[in-house]
């Protein structure tokens, strides 16, 4: 019985202090970082529907990353393919 109204009230501080906290953040004014403008031109890239994936949408930097990522892919796989029937095999 003790145990139990012990983590009562701890349940109660714990409600409070969330409830407190997100009070407090809300009212506190937000200062727009430097970066904003930035994030909003790359949302306003990502966002136009011009028919074409996500990875080819901004550049070769991402197309080459997206290829290497799928490369890299294939050939862990085909090494664990490799493993499985080297395993199977003895």
């Amino acid at each position: 019985m003790n145990a139990s109204r012990k983590t009562f009230a701890l349940t109660q501080l714990c409600v409070r202090q969330f409830s407190q906290t997100a009070v407090r953040r809300s009212t506190q004014t937000e200062v727009a970082s430097s970066k904003f403008p930035k994030l909003k031109e790359g949302q306003k890239l990502f966002g136009v529907d011009d028919h074409q994936l996500v990875h080819v949408k901004a550049g070769f930097k991402d197309k080459a990353l997206y290829q290497a990522t799928v490369v890299l892919t294939v050939i862990g796989l085909g090494l664990c393919g490799d493993v499985l029937v080297r395993l199977a095999l003895k």
